[in-house]
């Protein structure tokens, strides 16, 4: 077999690790012999491949680490809904509908009974409090009567 750039950039981890292909072992190192490029390229490897072939030494995979997870997983798959947890859905859904039956209630007798926020006598008092313009203030300006008739 006959090996090229590609091919030999494609093996050079697998050559590293040992785990290069034996029909293709013998192709490999011919072209690299006969490649400068090829061979400079796997010399700049073997430093750091062997730097982080030490550093992987260094760690142990937990063997129980995937059991943990699976055990974590089917916990929580098989974890049946708890009578606590449907009483508390059930009470969450029951204060939203009596806040919002009472807002209807207090809006419905507030509109039949006719009052209206925008008393006039109000508006005029809160306003000679608190408004201290004087007569230079271009936005000085005078509260005029509001038409109620509406709200009504």
């Amino acid at each position: 077999m006959k090996m090229n750039c590609k091919l030999a950039q494609q093996n050079m981890l697998n050559y590293l690790d040992g785990t290069i292909d034996k029909s293709i072992i013998n192709a490999f190192e011919e072209h690299v012999g006969s490649c400068s490029s090829c061979r400079d390229e796997l010399q700049l490897l073997k430093p750091i491949y062997k730097q982080v072939e030490g550093d992987l030494g260094e760690y142990a995979p937990n063997p129980y680490f995937a059991a943990k997870v699976l055990a974590k997983l089917t916990e929580k798959r098989e974890k049946p809904t708890t009578i606590f947890t449907q009483k508390s859905y059930i009470l969450a859904v029951s204060l939203a509908a009596a806040a919002v039956a009472v807002g209807l209630f207090v809006g419905i007798q507030f509109v039949s009974s006719g009052s209206s926020l925008a008393q006039p006598e109000i508006a005029t008092i809160l306003a000679n409090d608190y408004s201290n313009f004087s007569d230079s203030n271009p936005y000085n300006f005078e509260v005029e009567e509001v038409d109620t008739s509406l709200n009504k």
